[in-house]
């Protein structure tokens, strides 16, 4: 689906943060190479989110 959306003219400009309980390095890899600007791994604080996204706004 990421893969489709950046892809998409409408939604390739658009900066995705992913946020994943997964801590599988392929699945991260996977998912950056698809596309996403960011991966986050959860539990995440606040704080940590608004750093990760600050960065593409």
């Amino acid at each position: 689906f990421l893969h489709y959306l950046k892809e998409h003219t409408l939604f390739k400009h658009i900066p995705f943060v992913m946020l994943s309980s997964e801590e599988n390095s392929a699945e991260r890899i996977s998912l950056l190479e698809a596309g996403a600007e960011d991966y986050i791994l959860k539990p995440f604080s606040p704080v940590e989110l608004k750093n990760h996204v600050k960065k593409f706004l």
